[in-house]
């Protein structure tokens, strides 16, 4: 649902909301131990989208929509439940605004509960319409099957007196008709019409004469059992796609995928033990403080491969307040571009809402600075359409980023 990855605010206070969301949710999995599950809630936006424009929807895509609605049902009931506990003190008496931002998402936003309801009764797990979703529905269905077995009562009778002339004894289907396997050798032998022929050409499908009423009698329940189960699945679509209902649900889809990502941010960040943040005030060059600080990709390169915090030299990052530019120096792979990369990723992470990886010095959180800007001129670059040499195309970079840096005050 994030086409574009996770969003990074340049915004501080939009920042500072994604990380009150982490905390909660990694509060709610780790402290709490409320288990949150969202892998049944789908993408439902071109579905409702569909209903809402007067399309019909399949049994599975309806099966989809209610799975989704249970799932969000149930997400909202443990968000509302952390919420009371910390209310009540039973969490360690932190208090009620421990658990606040995540369930405040939901006031006002219905889940749906009364269209869950009418879709799992009128369509079972498989999408397939059920017998109770329409009065006349379970009628044509169990005489369909009466039709039917009578049908292959009378292949059967047929295949006992024509045996010789057959290749497989037993009907098979073609089109909704029962058919013999009859040897093209054998055709005069078994009367009726070819339905059907083998690949090979050795072997014909015919519907005899004998059972053409049977079939065309099947065809005709077939066709009347089909229009009352799109009649069904019509009216479920137009509960869908219902004006109020589907604005609801379009407000419920984004909601959801805002509290999905908190969790995938809490889990990522419980993963790589990333330390809570507070940010810092960069255009007051307040400094850097991040001791131990580790790339997330140097310690965890594959989600197949386990946490490893021994794969690479933690590193001190310490900038005085009021200094405003730093100068990294030292010999070839003594690792200045990792430190800088190192850094401008947890700048990143920071903004996104993510944990910092780094020590937090003694105090609850990280004192990380909140950077608007994160610019890099990383490795040589030569571009010979606008005939620039490596360090003149080195030399506009920097140009750029002096420019922006000026603008924005960083």
């Amino acid at each position: 649902m994030l086409e574009d990855g996770l969003p990074v605010p340049a915004d501080r206070a939009e920042s500072e909301v994604l990380h009150q969301e982490t905390e909660e949710a990694y509060r709610l999995e780790v402290g709490l131990a409320k288990t949150v599950d969202l892998r049944r809630f789908i993408d439902i936006r071109p579905l409702v989208l569909h209903a809402s424009k007067g399309g019909m929807l399949d049994g599975e895509s309806l099966v989809g929509i209610s799975d989704s609605l249970e799932a969000a049902t149930t997400l909202v009931r443990t968000l509302r439940e952390a919420s009371s506990e910390a209310a009540d003190g039973e969490d360690g008496g932190e208090g009620a605004a421990a658990v606040s931002v995540l369930p405040g998402y939901f006031e006002g936003i219905p889940v749906q509960a009364e269209i869950r309801r009418t879709i799992f009764d009128s369509v079972d797990e498989s999408g397939k319409v059920r017998d109770s979703a329409e009065p006349a529905l379970s009628e044509i269905r169990f005489a369909r099957r009466e039709v039917a077995k009578a049908a292959r009562q009378e292949c059967s009778r047929l295949i006992s007196l024509r045996a010789d002339a057959l290749a497989a004894r037993s009907a098979s289907v073609r089109d909704d008709r029962f058919v013999l396997q009859v040897l093209a050798k054998q055709k005069h032998r078994v009367p009726g019409i070819v339905r059907d022929v083998s690949a090979s050409g050795s072997t014909l499908f015919i519907e005899p004469r004998e059972i053409e009423p049977v079939n065309t009698k099947l065809r005709q329940l077939a066709k009347r059992e089909a229009a009352l189960e799109r009649q069904v699945l019509k009216k479920l679509s137009a509960l869908v796609g219902a004006p109020k209902v589907s604005k609801e649900m379009m407000l419920l889809q984004e909601r959801i995928t805002r509290v999905d990502c908190a969790f995938a941010r809490a889990r990522y960040s419980h993963k790589l033990d990333g330390q809570p943040v507070t940010f810092a005030d960069a255009t007051k060059a307040e400094g850097v403080n991040m001791m131990r600080l580790r790339h997330p990709l140097l310690v965890w390169p594959s989600s197949s491969e386990p946490v490893d915090n021994t794969k690479m030299v933690p590193m001190d990052v310490l900038v005085p307040e009021g200094v405003k530019a730093v100068v990294i120096t030292g010999p070839n792979t003594g690792g200045k571009t990792v430190m800088l990369k190192t850094l401008g990723m947890a700048a990143l992470m920071a903004r996104s809402g993510l944990r910092v990886l780094c020590d937090a010095g003694g105090s609850p959180t990280a004192l990380v600075p909140f950077f608007t800007s994160v610019m890099a001129d990383i490795g040589d670059d030569q571009s010979i359409v606008q005939s620039l040499s490596t360090f003149s195309a080195h030399v506009a970079r920097i140009r750029r980023i002096l420019s922006h840096a000026a603008d924005s005050g960083d």
